[in-house]
């Protein structure tokens, strides 16, 4: 008698999973669609990645048939717009079939606790799919926001107003920081204790090389070589550093705000096309 009841019990079971039930929905307007009746007659929606299709009606509503009980994912396949994905889950309850659905996007965490939405479904689309872009005319004020542009802002700066600065200073800051100058410049180099290559230190004995001793002459045309030349060279590429570096700088940073806005309108492009 127990495996009779047992037996009864567990065909009446089966026979409730094996009960196939219909999920209907709607695509309702919103600010991006506002005419759902517009949408392409090839929008499917697709149950279980194409496990079972449905198509739309005239009036946007939707219906799929011979759904069985348990988890069920649900998407709108269109061309022109993209969709929300819901996840389903039919079961019984008080004897009776009862429909849940949520948001959900695969690879993220959702929970089967939140609130449900309404049923029969409701599903607005989320954005217009942009296939192409239109360029963008060049932003004058855009260039200028590029930090490397600012960097060769504050150089044009330094360079046009430093001088009106100095004009301005008065006979006495001069010669301050003339002083100044003059106690950071290196002293040239004294060669009247050298003999020879290296002179009185003894190096070109030891190691054997041939000594000789400069005339006073070639000791005054190398200490003006050495000291006044280098000096005289340094003083003019540096006199060249203000018009070179602006210019330079102002190369990259076009050249790097180029880039880098080919590569923010590409990425744009690529997200779109995704969606």
């Amino acid at each position: 008698m127990p495996y009779l009841i047992f037996s009864l019990q567990f065909l009446f079971s089966s026979a409730d999973t094996s009960k196939l039930y219909k999920i209907r929905g709607k695509i309702i307007e919103n600010e991006v669609l506002s005419d759902p009746s517009t949408l392409s007659p090839e929008t499917r929606i697709i149950l279980n990645g194409g496990q079972k299709v449905g198509f739309l009606q005239a009036d946007g509503s939707f219906y799929i048939n011979n759904v069985g009980l348990g988890e069920h994912t649900l998407e709108v396949e269109n061309v022109e717009y993209t969709f929300p994905k819901l996840l389903l889950k039919i079961e019984i309850k008080d004897e009776k079939a009862v429909v849940s659905a949520w948001y959900y996007e695969p690879g993220y965490e959702y929970s089967l606790e939140a609130k449900s939405l309404p049923f029969p479904l409701k599903i607005s689309a989320l954005q217009k799919r942009i296939f192409i872009m239109e360029r963008e005319g060049f932003n004058i004020l855009g260039m200028f926001k590029n930090p490397y542009m600012l960097m060769v802002g504050v150089s044009m700066v330094i360079i046009f107003f430093v001088p009106k600065l100095q004009e301005s200073m008065t006979e006495e800051e001069i010669e301050v920081s003339n002083q100044m100058f003059a106690k950071t410049k290196p002293k040239p180099i004294d060669f009247r204790g050298y003999s020879g290559w290296w002179g009185a230190m003894g190096g070109p004995k030891e190691k054997g090389f041939v000594t000789y001793t400069l005339s006073p002459f070639q000791l005054k045309a190398m200490k003006g070589v050495l000291s006044r030349g280098p000096t005289n060279m340094l003083r003019r590429t540096a006199a060249q550093v203000p018009y070179i570096l602006p210019a330079f700088l102002l190369l990259w940073g076009v050249t790097s705000y180029g880039k880098t806005r080919y590569e923010y309108l590409h990425s744009k492009a690529g997200h779109h096309e995704n969606h």
